[in-house]
């Protein structure tokens, strides 16, 4: 994003896929700690999906984001 001129607020969307909503929601806390330390007090839209599994064995999570600039 920065080779591009963008910056973290840039982002308006998120899409975060994950393989376990349950086990992703018992570490919300720690997924909060590390949101706040790339966004600050900006929030874009965000979404949570669950789904069977990702593309790559073992992977847990995915996050799709959009940015405008």
């Amino acid at each position: 994003m920065a080779a591009g001129g963008a910056k973290m607020t840039d982002i308006v969307r998120l899409t975060v896929y994950c393989t376990d909503r349950d086990a992703f929601l018992a570490k919300a806390r720690e997924c909060a700690q590390i949101y706040k330390k790339y966004f600050g007090d900006y929030y874009p839209a965000s979404t949570l999906v669950e789904i069977k599994r990702l593309y790559f064995d073992g992977m847990l999570l995915e996050i799709e984001a959009t940015a405008v600039i």
